[in-house]
């Protein structure tokens, strides 16, 4: 879910979305406390009313390998089996 809501937020900054429409709003005020430990990391390109927040392409990076570890170490930790599959489903 974070990824698509920064997904949102990447592409709404680099095609210059208007900040007044309520969807726009509600994905910046919602993204804002993601991308806040990343900024100042990396720099913006800015062309026109398009603006590539890079450092919301990095923390889009971060969250997902985060994600990708903790879904390993929970695998580590409880691991399911095919067995476990079936006899649940």
């Amino acid at each position: 879910m974070i990824e698509i809501l920064l997904a949102f937020r990447i592409v709404l900054k680099a095609v210059g979305a208007n900040q007044g429409s309520g969807f726009t709003s509600f994905i910046y005020s919602v993204t804002g406390p993601l991308a806040l430990p990343f900024r100042g990391i990396l720099g913006e390109s800015i062309d026109g009313s398009s603006l590539i927040e890079w450092s919301s392409v990095f923390a889009a990076v971060v969250y997902l390998v985060i994600a990708g570890g903790l879904v390993y170490l929970l695998d580590l930790i409880n691991p399911v089996s095919q067995e476990d599959v079936e006899t649940t489903v």
